[in-house]
């Protein structure tokens, strides 16, 4: 069981566990977001009116699943095969996708002299 939830959620190996790679990570990413903006009082109180306003949220959680499934990729001795000449580049392009998306799980933008979150 936890192998088969391995295999879904870092090494999908066909296109139906892609859609699950897919749906699981964006809606982690999404789901946190979502949850720290309705805890934290650094934003205004939630409301499921506010939802629409996660578009960017939205497309970072599904660049940072792209990001994610070409560094766990290289999990498989297939695509190791595959990419060996072009494996550094794509090491990067991953890493920094992530890097780049990461910051948008939180809910607001950092102002210095804000008290510290409760």
């Amino acid at each position: 069981m936890l192998s088969g939830l391995v295999n879904l959620t870092l090494a999908p190996s066909n296109s139906a566990d892609l859609a699950t790679y897919y749906l699981f990570w964006i809606s982690l990413f999404l789901g946190i977001n979502v949850l720290w903006d309705v805890f934290t009082s650094r934003t205004p109180s939630f409301h499921m009116e506010r939802l629409t306003e996660k578009g960017d949220v939205l497309f970072s959680a599904a660049s940072f699943c792209s990001s994610l499934l070409i560094i766990t990729g290289f999990i498989s001795p297939h695509v190791q095969q595959l990419s060996r000449d072009t494996m550094v580049p794509l090491i990067l392009a991953g890493f920094s996708g992530i890097i780049k998306t990461l910051p948008a799980i939180c809910p607001y933008k950092k102002a210095d002299g804000l008290p510290p979150e409760d």
